[in-house]
């Protein structure tokens, strides 16, 4: 089986676990984060109370966001690939700079780290999905 069919199947049965079923802990910690995050109500409101919802995830996540963003986009590179040996190095090189420029400059990789890594802290996991799109436009 090719490398790649190995991660993918690994990825797949990941997935699989990492979704959860609909009224497992795992989806209901995730909904009641996301519940937290835009600050909706409980449901369990009294009337003639207090309305009031703290938004205490939502500052949590977006205080601590862009020390995580810098951490991927800080440096030049978001990718770097490595020689085998002394003659993969310009090879290496041009690949390295070749990724770089695909994610960085034809793509909006600030956007993408920035929601990515905001659906990963409201629910414990995130995927960013990379594809190549040769549609004319």
């Amino acid at each position: 089986m090719p490398d790649i069919q190995i991660l993918l199947s690994a990825i797949e049965a990941e997935e699989s676990s990492a979704f959860g079923s609909e009224n497992d802990d795992l989806s209901n910690d995730r909904a009641k984060a996301i519940d937290y995050y835009y600050g909706r109500p409980f449901g369990n409101e009294i009337e003639g109370r207090s309305q009031v919802v703290s938004k205490d995830v939502a500052d949590t996540i977006e205080w601590i966001k862009p020390s995580i963003v810098r951490i991927f986009t800080a440096g030049d590179d978001v990718v770097r690939f490595d020689p085998i040996g002394p003659e993969d190095e310009e090879s290496a090189k041009q690949e390295s700079d070749y990724v770089n420029y695909i994610i960085q400059k034809k793509n909006d990789w600030g956007q993408v780290i920035y929601e990515w890594v905001t659906d990963a802290m409201m629910t414990r996991n995130a995927y960013c999905f990379a594809y190549w799109d040769d549609t004319p436009s």
